[in-house]
């Protein structure tokens, strides 16, 4: 089964104003809408950026601390899983405190190699499943990631790749699907998924002919109000994605007997003494 992931992200915020009742009716909706996990990121403006302007507009986006265990408990009574990308050491830390099962980490986390980024370290100590998104980076330094994340283990069954492309939002004809592919061949036998940031469920959904088990999306509600709008799908959209998933899955992993099953009937073939369809 494909997993699919509702990516809150800032979603909460509307006009510059953080609102918790928004973000527990983002995760009512993505739960109702198909999600099987929601996700959210722990980040401190000033931990991430240098230039002062930037800093004051992302620490409107900043995901308060004090909400994450209702936030967890309101995923937890709808069904779904919580998920959350920490940006910072601490941040780790609190997600332990409430035992999220797996951690998700940003494509702007991969080094060149040779650099140790001691986020992944913390996250590698906790010894649980990462998704590892791997957009801008080269094979090489996903490479240098995974050696990190799970030292001299060559084929570790807890880490997914995800293919995306860093910029929101994505044009389609800059998605690069088949790139899922070749993290699949190079990476083998690791699993792998697509973070989507172009807004249109057929992109998405499409990339389980990739060999994609884990599909993400930003989630907004139908207002259209969120911070990330104009990168996200709203609940009906969402729902459409994860009904074309679904479909593509199935008819790429159909069972390879059906055909033969249903189709391979001889009396319908041509009759090689005469070339007529030997029909009876």
């Amino acid at each position: 089964m494909v997993e699919y992931i509702a990516e809150i992200s800032s979603n909460f915020v509307t006009n510059g104003k953080r609102s918790k009742d928004r973000a527990m009716k983002l995760i009512e909706a993505a739960a109702n809408s198909g999600a099987t996990t929601v996700k959210f990121q722990l980040l401190k403006a000033e931990l991430l950026y240098r230039n002062p302007d930037t800093v004051k507009a992302v620490e409107k986006a900043e995901l308060p601390e004090e909400w994450i265990p209702e936030l967890i408990a309101c995923a937890e009574e709808n069904g779904v899983e919580f998920l959350c990308s920490p940006f910072y050491l601490d941040a780790v830390d609190l997600l332990e405190h409430h035992n999220v099962e797996r951690y998700k980490v940003a494509s702007w986390e991969l080094t060149k190699v040779g650099e140790v980024n001691p986020l992944l370290v913390k996250i590698r100590d906790t010894d649980k499943p990462v998704l590892l998104s791997t957009g801008g980076a080269k094979f090489e330094e996903v490479d240098h990631a995974i050696e990190i994340l799970r030292p001299g283990d060559e084929a570790p069954d807890d880490i997914v790749l995800m293919h995306c492309n860093p910029a929101y939002p994505t044009d389609a004809e800059n998605a690069e699907l088949r790139r899922i592919l070749d993290l699949a061949t190079e990476f083998y036998p690791l699993s792998v998924g697509y973070s989507c940031h172009v807004a249109d469920p057929i992109v998405a959904a499409s990339s389980v002919m990739y060999q994609s088990e884990v599909i993400e999306v930003h989630f907004d509600l139908d207002d259209r109000k969120g911070n990330e709008a104009i990168h996200s799908l709203t609940p009906a959209r969402f729902a459409e994605m994860v009904r074309y998933g679904n479909m593509l899955q199935k008819a790429v992993t159909g069972k390879p007997n059906d055909f033969d099953v249903k189709f391979a009937r001889k009396n319908y073939r041509r009759d090689p003494s005469d070339w007529l369809r030997g029909v009876k």
